[in-house]
């Protein structure tokens, strides 16, 4: 009989990911926030930037047995902990994996409760590759000619020093005759994949799935209309067999399905 498994939290810490699960607090909730898009306007074919919440145990009665397990620069604080550190999410449901989140601790993402009468919970925001896209500047290109949204992403990518996890293209359907003749030193790199997503009538954004929960997608104008009749009849009797089509679709609040 199929069953849900389990629900993992964990985090990469002295190059192993170790599991967070047994410390992390049910109140406040763990929750995942920004994936996929946040209307369906014409302009809005950037995906917004994913954040990861959950808050740990900090007490001694964490899995660590120390008070200030998760205090960073604290005496005892676990190894490898502190921020910028890699964290994702997953569920796993009869054998089946899903990672809904991989991204890193904000470098403001670890808010410690101190006090003798405190909770002793220490609180924590990741967010995924867009939030680092938007805030970062992106090194200067050299002008290019004649290319398609996935030639383009693939360029941003390449000057990025920090890459997404995976990354799925889709062969652009238009050609640009000029790309990155507008760059300035303070230019992001979201801005460049906005000016690529507007430019094709596509669609850039990053998705969980079965491979560490960030996938950036690039698609082009045609993207929506490949899912069939047959695949959206399978999406709603047999999703766990078609998992690769559930980027395509969004709630009714603008997250993804």
């Amino acid at each position: 009989m199929e069953q849900f498994t389990s629900i993992k939290i964990e985090a990469y810490l002295d190059g192993a990911w170790a599991d967070l699960t047994p410390d992390v607090q049910v109140n406040p909730a763990p929750r995942v926030s920004g994936m996929g898009f946040s209307s369906h306007n014409f302009d809005d074919v950037v995906g917004d930037a994913g954040t990861f919440t959950f808050s740990l145990d900090n007490s001694a009665a964490s899995s660590g047995g120390v008070l200030g397990y998760y205090t960073p620069q604290g005496i005892n604080r676990r190894t490898g902990w502190g921020v910028a550190v890699k964290v994702r999410l997953y569920f796993v449901y009869d054998g089946y994996t899903v990672y809904k989140f991989y991204g890193y601790i904000d470098n403001d993402g670890i808010t410690v409760e101190t006090g003798r009468y405190g909770s002793r919970k220490v609180h924590v925001r990741a967010s995924n590759w867009m939030k680092w896209a938007a805030e970062q500047n992106l090194a200067l290109m050299t002008y290019k000619t004649n290319m398609r949204i996935d030639q383009g992403v693939y360029e941003v990518l390449n000057k990025c020093s920090r890459q997404p996890l995976t990354v799925k293209y889709s062969q652009g359907n238009l050609t640009f005759p000029t790309l990155f003749d507008g760059m300035r030193p303070d230019t992001k790199a979201i801005s460049e994949l906005q000016k690529l997503a507007i430019s094709e009538l596509g669609r850039i954004y990053i998705s969980g799935g079965e491979e560490g929960g960030e996938i950036l997608h690039i698609k082009n104008k045609d993207w929506i209309s490949d899912l069939s009749v047959a695949d959206a009849l399978a999406l709603r009797y047999a999703p766990t067999a078609t998992s690769q089509l559930t980027d395509k679709l969004l709630l009714e609040t603008g997250d993804d399905l």
